[in-house]
């Protein structure tokens, strides 16, 4: 077998920052590139807009909120605003603000919050709610899904200007530094320059469908996007796109089709699951196919090679997770097993890969190993030098390990954490029952807590600052079944993350 890449000469008028990969002699003679059916509708260059909102419309989707109850309150190590029927979708807009979305009983509001006082200040409101949202080039716009009928698709919302309708779509991909987009639509493949307002219909391969639009991503430092087409295209591998939305090559292996993709931290390789194209497994858990394959492949993408690694008797699974440095990229082996009509991965184990070579490390260590049940690799350490892991055993509920790639060492953390720093983390441990709750803790590598930050019936949407110097997360404090009309009792917190 043999992985082809074909490089398209790039097309930069400035500042591409892109350079022509070195000609390698085919391993087989030359096929034409592939692509898919052209795409009918022409390019679009102006960005579509909505139709003129009526004064009634107006009113009806941006109605009256109570911000005049919202209140922001010192707690120990921060502050806390609220209260709101619901908070979520947090997000650091810069160095200064958090910005998120806010539920009331009459609507839903997007907003931020300083860090250095004051109280929430709206940015955009509207009674049915938002279904996703984020900041972007540089926290001066916001990108928000609209989902009601007339309306839905991705818009943006920039300064004091009405919002705009960029794509009439669901699903998004931002580079990396804000200023571009990536959306599906009727049209198809829709790329959009945040920045111009530019955007036109991408050469992609044929019909992107949900599972491809899901994983679909862009490169750490933005310049390449990569579309994953599935077992059924031509080419069912990998088309890269440049910043500007270009065609930049494709790579595909004959007998085989590439799924998983995962670009490491440096952009230079492609981590993902390689299967055989007449295989087909048992539909997992999800909506997807299982994130199973016989080998794991390796793409250095300015190259095209592709190194492939496998287990004899074991299968690979996702999903595949990059150290912070690129250096190494985690997986398991297990055994593939059948059950109800569904794939399971029965007594697998974490492995860490070099991309450099073929070395296939196994995890020490008892925490990086099940036998009934199932493991995941959460995150690295910022270091490099442990994994969180979640394990989920037969007759036993989630737990959270620690494991330290040099001897095995595993320390128990509380629950679901993020790294603070590579010595630190913030843990939401659950509560047992009758009571149940959570209480999150800020705790150390060893699992010992360090501070107890807040009690609440709930914890999520844990953000950590750029800097790390503050943790953005939802506390909701209500106790037994929320029913219309029942007072709020949901609050923004943000404390800091200096000392114990």
């Amino acid at each position: 077998m043999f992985a082809w890449f074909l490089k398209i000469p790039p097309n930069c008028s400035t500042g591409c920052g892109q350079k022509s990969a070195p000609a390698r002699a085919p391993e087989a003679p030359p096929r034409p590139p592939v692509t898919g059916p052209a795409h009918t509708e022409p390019n679009i260059e102006t960005p579509a807009r909505a139709e003129p909102e009526t004064p009634d419309q107006r009113d009806a989707e941006a109605p009256a909120l109570p911000l005049a109850t919202v209140k922001r309150e010192e707690v120990e190590g921060g502050f806390r605003i609220g209260p709101f029927q619901n908070v979520q979708n947090l997000w650091w807009a810069d160095q200064d603000r958090v910005f998120g979305m806010f539920t009331f009983d009459e609507g839903q509001v997007l907003g931020t919050v300083t860090l250095d006082g004051g109280t929430l200040t709206p940015i955009i409101s509207q009674r049915e709610g938002f279904y996703a949202s984020q900041p972007v080039l540089d926290g001066s716009a916001f990108l928000f899904d609209r989902m009601g009928p007339g309306t839905a698709g991705q818009w943006l919302k920039e300064g004091n200007q009405e919002p705009r309708l960029l794509v009439q779509g669901p699903y998004r991909h931002v580079s990396p530094d804000g200023t571009r987009l990536v959306s599906y639509s009727p049209q198809g493949t829709i790329f959009v320059d945040l920045r111009t307002g530019s955007r036109h219909v991408m050469d992609t391969p044929g019909d992107v469908g949900r599972m491809a639009a899901v994983l679909n991503s862009w490169s750490a430092d933005g310049r390449r996007f990569l579309v994953q087409a599935g077992r059924d295209n031509p080419v069912p591998g990998f088309h890269f796109f440049d910043q500007q939305g270009r065609p930049a090559g494709n790579f595909a292996e004959p007998g085989f089709y590439s799924m998983w993709a995962r670009w490491s931290p440096d952009a230079r390789y492609v981590a993902f699951l390689s299967i055989p194209i007449d295989l087909s497994y048992p539909p997992g858990e999800g909506m997807f196919e299982p994130a199973v394959a016989p080998r794991l492949g390796l793409l250095d993408v300015e190259s095209g090679k592709a190194r492939y690694i496998s287990v004899e008797g074991l299968v690979a699974a996702g999903p595949l997770l990059w150290s912070p440095d690129g250096r190494h990229v985690t997986v398991r082996f297990g055994r593939l097993a059948t059950e109800n009509h569904m794939a399971r991965i029965l007594e697998e184990s974490v492995y860490v890969v070099q991309p450099g070579s073929n070395q296939l490390h196994r995890v020490a260590g008892p925490a990086a190993a099940v036998t009934e049940g199932y493991l995941t690799v959460e995150s690295w350490a910022p270091d490099g030098r442990s994994l969180l892991i979640k394990s989920v055993r037969q007759g036993e509920g989630e737990r959270y390990s620690v494991v330290h790639l040099g001897d095995g060492r595993a320390s128990e953390i509380p629950g679901e954490a993020v790294w603070i720093d590579f010595r630190r983390l913030a843990a939401v441990e659950q509560g047992e029952a009758p009571h149940f709750g959570q209480t999150l803790h800020l705790v150390d590598h060893r699992g010992q807590v360090l501070r107890t930050v807040v009690v609440g019936t709930r914890i999520a949407f844990l953000t950590l600052h750029p800097a790390g110097t503050h943790l953005a997360f939802m506390v909701d404090s209500w106790k037994g079944t929320r029913k219309l009309g029942d007072p709020p009792a949901t609050y923004l917190y943000v404390v800091r993350t200096a000392g114990q």
